[in-house]
């Protein structure tokens, strides 16, 4: 599996998320620059880096359960 194939997905992720935030800002009339989209873009990808890490770490791993 290429660097490619594997972004695919958080690529498509990072879409559908700064798709809903600037719709949501339209609707609300808000302007916009390039600027606060692609800085927008950034933080979206940050923290879904920050869910597929944090998911990679748990996967596989037996959590402890306190009783």
């Amino acid at each position: 599996m290429n660097s490619q194939t594997m972004e695919q997905p958080k690529l498509a992720q990072l879409h559908k998320v700064l798709r809903k935030w600037f719709t949501a800002m339209h609707f609300e009339e808000k302007p916009m620059t390039g600027l606060m989209i692609t800085e927008k873009a950034k933080f979206i990808m940050m923290k879904l880096k920050e869910l597929i890490s944090a998911h990679s770490l748990t996967v596989g791993k037996k959590i402890p359960v306190r009783t």
